[in-house]
């Protein structure tokens, strides 16, 4: 069962400055009348401040044509500065050298600490598991930086080589149960979102059930 409207209506209690939508926004496929007929009555309250990247879900329509006019995008990588994070979104389900440049030449002019963000996680306990298709964004990233990823339908967090990664796949679609797992931190048992609160240097961050739960909190500092 769908919980996207109670996932919408936490964030909006949250009251966030920005949502980073992290891909399969519209089940079960992106077409733009699927988007208006679902998304847009409930996240689509925030749209205004969603900076989302596509997920294989969008691009099921046409190279994700309905995702890039709900959100009038041309590109569906960018990057934009709040505060002294600077936050880079890429696309994990098309991995060009263009991005890669992208990405790195984002990276050499930062001075301020870094979350990147695609859909296929790099790292993931779930069923989709790791992905090596985004090793190249990966690669570049500082130590300290966050990198954040949906697709598998649960919540992660694993630190690999100084790189803080969270899987969150828990906005919308019903849940998958994830065996064992090595990472710091693992929950399928309800659905939420993860709220992140930036500093100058560092981070705190909490993993919000839509059942009332604030689990895997936490903070961290970023390598600027």
């Amino acid at each position: 069962m769908c919980v996207h409207e109670d996932t919408a209506l936490l964030a909006e209690l949250v009251n966030p400055d920005a949502v980073l939508a992290l891909g399969d926004l519209q089940y079960e496929n992106g077409s733009y009348d699927a988007f208006m007929g679902m998304y847009d009555l409930s996240w689509g309250k925030l749209k205004h401040i969603t900076y989302p990247v596509p997920g294989n879900h969008e691009y099921y329509t046409g190279l994700a044509a309905g995702y890039a006019k709900y959100f009038g995008l041309s590109k569906f990588y960018y990057a934009f500065d709040m505060g002294m994070w600077s936050l880079i979104a890429l696309d994990s389900e098309v991995v060009t050298d263009d991005q890669t440049e992208f990405l790195g030449n984002k990276l050499e002019d930062a001075t301020d600490c870094v979350i990147a963000y695609w859909h296929r996680p790099r790292y993931s306990s779930g069923v989709h598991g790791n992905y090596s298709g985004v090793a190249p964004f990966v690669d570049l990233l500082p130590e300290g930086a966050i990198a954040l990823s949906g697709h598998d339908h649960h919540y992660e967090r694993a630190t690999v080589d100084g790189i803080t990664h969270f899987v969150v796949g828990t906005g919308g679609k019903s849940l998958r149960s994830v065996g064992q797992s090595d990472s710091e931190f693992v929950y399928d048992e309800s659905a939420g979102i993860l709220v992140i609160d930036l500093y100058e240097g560092w981070y705190s961050w909490a993993f919000v059930t839509t059942t009332g739960l604030y689990l895997d909190t936490g903070r961290g500092e970023c390598a600027p």
